[in-house]
């Protein structure tokens, strides 16, 4: 199965999966480039932390805007009918090795994150937040 129809497969039962599960989909993954990511993502939460599971349903987040390397909207919400990004959310993309892999990460500028992309295909990022070397939460971005 291609891993793009695998992969909407997991989004449907993202509630039901265990860590171990998308560790492992995430291990069969390629790394994507910093080119590759530029542009304006939607978001979606597969598992982790429920403090932010509910921050993002409650705050209704979007997704992530990638400027540049050195410019980068980690945290875009959509709030009384607009779209705005929080300073806190501030963050530059850099090329980092995480379980092997070397592949774009996230860096929040303000924040002890680190979100960890590969790429399911061409139009969806698998992520992986870091917090002080915890893993606290899976996510998905599709391009928008």
């Amino acid at each position: 199965m291609d891993r793009s129809l695998f992969f909407d497969q997991l989004i449907k039962r993202a509630g039901a999966l265990s860590c171990d599960e998308l560790d492992q989909f995430f291990a069969g993954l390629e790394p994507v480039d910093i080119d590759e990511t530029l542009g304006e993502w939607r978001g979606g939460y597969l598992k982790g932390w429920k403090f932010f599971f509910r921050n993002f349903i409650l705050f209704k987040w979007l997704g992530k805007h990638f400027i540049s390397a050195e410019k980068a909207r980690a945290q875009v919400w959509f709030v009384l009918g607009f779209k705005i990004s929080f300073g806190l959310g501030n963050s530059r993309l850099r090329r980092i090795e995480f379980r092997d892999k070397v592949s774009t990460a996230l860096i929040y500028n303000y924040l002890p994150l680190i979100d960890h992309f590969r790429k399911v295909d061409d139009k969806i990022l698998m992520g992986i937040m870091e917090i002080k070397g915890r893993i606290q939460v899976y996510f998905y971005l599709q391009r928008i």
